[in-house]
């Protein structure tokens, strides 16, 4: 993950939260470049792609003490070692959380965005683990 003050890298972060979520699933994981470059580790059962389909957050208020909320749209495509798709569905994460004044703004919203992957990692859990795990 970054550090408070580095540009907000969505893919950097997103990248980590769901590398986690496999690991914790006792998954070997290789993160590759490309899903072509993915079906030449030996002996991979799958190959998943995830891609960010939409990423928003907004304010609900005229102030920083209104409802902030972060919402993000991850589409996961599970395929087996013969390249037949095997799951392929979304998942939506969000977290809602008040920034504050600019003296606290960067660590609230911080926290928020790490609330919202806590929430992508169990919901991607919930979804791939019954598929990874029947085999």
């Amino acid at each position: 993950m970054y550090e408070l003050g580095d540009v907000n890298n969505l893919g950097q972060a997103t990248e980590g939260a769901l590398e986690d979520t496999l690991k914790t699933m006792a998954f070997d994981v290789h993160v590759v470049a490309s899903p072509d470059e993915a079906q030449q580790v030996p002996g991979a059962s799958y190959v998943l792609v995830p891609t960010v389909q939409r990423f928003e957050e907004h304010n609900e208020g005229i102030t920083t003490f209104s409802p902030f909320i972060e919402t993000l749209v991850v589409q996961w495509k599970v395929t087996d070692a013969k390249r037949n798709v095997v799951l392929l569905d979304t998942v939506l994460a969000s977290a809602t959380g008040k920034l504050g004044n600019n003296f606290i703004a960067a660590g609230r919203a911080q926290d928020i965005e790490n609330k919202m992957l806590d929430d992508l990692r169990i919901k991607s859990t919930t979804l791939l683990q019954p598929v990874l795990v029947a085999k």
